[in-house]
């Protein structure tokens, strides 16, 4: 797919995402789970403009070989942002509406996922220093 294109459909969820949290999600959970969903948001955006300019890298200069950083920042933006929402959505569907009720609940492993979303994340900032620096 056309990294603009995943760009623009990144960006299309982040701004749903972030009226979904501001709207409904923000008098539903305590101010400790909501900082989950400002990080996933903030991030979710960060990465999502950072692939729109690896997009348009791509069209000023198409022998560079950019796909593994595509999809880095889209896998981890999946596994770092898909984790935290999900945390989120779980502790508004279950009740579990604060971080001691939210630790208690057998889905709060999602949280393993994060830390490996933020290590494929950082792989694709490195996939692209590195062939900024190689040409």
């Amino acid at each position: 797919m056309n990294t603009l294109r995943l760009a623009a459909i990144l960006g299309f969820m982040a701004v749903l995402f972030g009226a979904m949290g501001a709207h409904a999600l923000k008098t539903r959970v305590d101010p400790a789970i909501f900082s989950f969903f400002q990080t996933a948001e903030r991030l979710h955006w960060a990465h999502t403009l950072a692939l729109f300019g690896v997009g348009l890298l791509q069209l000023q200069r198409p022998q560079w070989q950019l796909r593994n950083t595509v999809m880095a920042f889209c896998g981890g933006i999946v596994l770092f942002c898909g984790s935290l929402y999900a945390l989120c959505g779980v502790a508004v569907l279950t009740g579990h509406n604060t971080l001691m009720l939210l630790r208690e609940s057998p889905w709060f492993s999602l949280v393993h996922l994060t830390p490996m979303g933020g290590m494929v994340l950082l792989a694709g900032w490195a996939l692209l220093t590195w062939r900024l620096f190689k040409h």
